[in-house]
């Protein structure tokens, strides 16, 4: 009975750690725009596109292992992600990339 209970805490702190995290992509349209809008700063800064692409990746990396999916396409992507080679993921990150691109025409 106690170790169910405290079995039943551990992961309602974990959804909780989950739902506050998800809190930054609440609005996925907002969020692409604080994307795209951090892009162009570092492009004016001077930062090269492929640099641009790795530290992308590196968000990627870290969402995939620290933000529970709240959705179906969430996880799908999260899933994506996760069973990708390195040359899939960096070519998931330029398709990305050009999501962001498409949203400023």
């Amino acid at each position: 009975m106690i170790y169910q209970l405290v079995i039943t805490m551990s992961l309602k702190k974990e959804e909780d750690a989950c739902i506050k995290s998800m809190d930054l992509t609440e609005d996925w349209d907002a969020w692409l725009d604080r994307l795209r809008s951090g892009v162009k700063t570092a492009e004016k800064l001077g930062m090269s596109e492929e640099r641009i692409q790795k530290v992308g990746k590196r968000l990627a990396d870290h969402l995939s292992k620290s933000v529970c999916a709240s959705t179906p396409e969430e996880q799908l992507m999260k899933d994506l992600w996760n069973v990708a080679s390195e040359e899939e993921r960096e070519a998931m990150t330029s398709v990305f990339f050009k999501l962001l691109d498409k949203r400023e025409n």
